[in-house]
């Protein structure tokens, strides 16, 4: 395999990681401020091991 090969696919995968974490992020920041506001404990307590499953299945 080529050095560039090696180089571009060390990018890309990178380049998801970071994608996957900066949606986990945006998940969290989505159910602070949209779901805990109506302060409704079944629906914030489902959405956050929806958070969870999420961020272990990436």
């Amino acid at each position: 395999m080529n050095k560039w090969q090696k180089i571009v696919g060390v990018i890309a995968f990178g380049a998801i990681g970071f994608c996957e974490l900066l949606l986990c992020a945006n998940t969290y920041l989505d159910l602070k401020y949209i779901v805990e506001p109506y302060d409704i404990s079944d629906i914030t307590e489902r959405m956050y091991l929806r958070a969870d499953a999420l961020s272990t299945s990436l």
